[in-house]
């Protein structure tokens, strides 16, 4: 049996002090046989490293990487990647607390079949009966749907099944692979860059999968955004044009024009609920084209002489808009727009997905002996 891979949990921190400790502290009692912590702050000003000091200094797996300015999210993980070496990267959001099993459930599974490029922990809102997120879809336009969102929590019986891309909140990606497709793009800052690293990981031919006896805890309260020390301004314009980038660097030129109809009426709708961001945000986009173009080599790069399933995992449009209206006609006083469409395009998503076999074959590796290795 081979020896057990390293893997290393990073932890990306700006300015999350009420969490840190809590999250770096459930990290450190994973069962892994062999693992590293690596902690990259972003120039934090709450007192975060300070927090987690003794820790730190009783224990040589964490390490801490510390930037002179906020990277953002995307960035962050790219600076946590290179100052690690474990063959497996896992990442964790520092209000995130773990199980002890979670890394070992995952990759094990894994292990056992190389086709597997990333994988999933089932993430539960704080009080651990209902489910966050077991991943991410999306739909034509790039709205992010999360899979299982406010799912009563159950593993049994439950195998390992495709998504979309993984949600970097808790998730563990190949080295080998998220060096090939470039790993974040430093860009996006924050929000939709593992969504985007996620349809990379598919064009290059790898799977994604949520390994449900993986589980962990994120601290947010019911019907909130994850927490993250940044206004609501800043990270609604960087929700916008994340999406919009995603979808130019991604998608075919065909298929840009295909959904380009459908896309203009999404920004129709933010225009009104949220013009200045909106527009900002589309500028921005005007501003960088050409850069963005060309990240569109990469992307061919990683298509080309490969087969890929990435547009079985994209809803329609028409659902998300057909939800939308319902929701300005009658629930707008009631609930937000983002909980609305996760609510009801999760249970689209068990409608669609559950009539096809997305159920993960396992296939055991010629190279081990099919048991995992943790």
């Amino acid at each position: 049996m081979q020896a057990s891979p390293l893997v290393s949990i990073i932890i990306v921190n700006y300015n999350g002090k009420r969490s840190l400790k809590r999250c770096v502290e459930s990290a450190l009692s994973t069962e892994c046989p062999s693992l590293e912590i690596v902690l990259v702050d972003n120039a934090s000003t709450d007192g975060s490293l300070e927090e987690i000091n003794n820790i730190v200094n009783r224990n040589n797996r964490v390490k801490i990487t510390t930037n002179s300015r906020n990277l953002g999210h995307s960035e962050g993980c790219n600076v946590g990647a290179r100052n690690s070496a474990g063959a497996f990267l896992a990442f964790l959001d520092n209000d995130i607390e773990v199980k002890p099993n979670w890394l070992s459930e995952i990759v094990n599974v894994m292990m056992r079949n190389k086709k597997i490029g990333a994988a999933q922990a089932k993430i539960l809102f704080p009080d651990g009966k209902r489910v966050w997120a077991t991943g991410e879809f999306i739909d034509e336009c790039g709205n992010p749907v999360l899979a299982g969102y406010y799912d009563e929590d159950s593993s049994n019986g439950i195998s390992p099944s495709e998504i979309f891309s993984p949600i970097s909140a808790a998730c563990v990606i190949r080295r080998d692979i998220f060096n090939e497709v470039g790993g974040l793009d430093k860009h996006f800052f924050v929000y939709n860059d593992d969504t985007d690293l996620g349809w990379r990981i598919r064009l290059l031919g790898y799977k994604t999968i949520v390994v449900p006896m993986s589980s962990v805890i994120h601290k947010v309260p019911v019907g909130k955004s994850p927490i993250r020390p940044l206004s609501y301004g800043i990270l609604n314009f960087h929700k916008r044009k994340n999406q919009l980038m995603m979808l130019l660097k991604n998608y075919e030129i065909s298929d840009i024009f295909r959904v380009l109809p459908l896309v203009l009426i999404n920004y129709l709708f933010w225009v009104l609920t949220d013009p200045l961001i909106t527009i900002r945000s589309l500028v921005w986009i005007l501003c960088k084209l050409k850069e963005i173009m060309k990240k569109r080599v990469l992307t061919s790069y990683l298509k080309k002489g490969r087969r890929t399933d990435v547009k079985k995992f994209i809803l329609s449009s028409k659902f998300t808009m057909a939800y939308t209206l319902l929701w300005l006609l009658l629930y707008r006083k009631k609930v937000s727009v983002s909980t609305f469409l996760c609510r009801s395009l999760s249970f689209k998503l068990k409608q669609r997905f559950n009539s096809k076999n997305l159920s993960l074959r396992l296939v055991p590796d010629e190279n081990n002996d099919g048991k995992g290795l943790l």
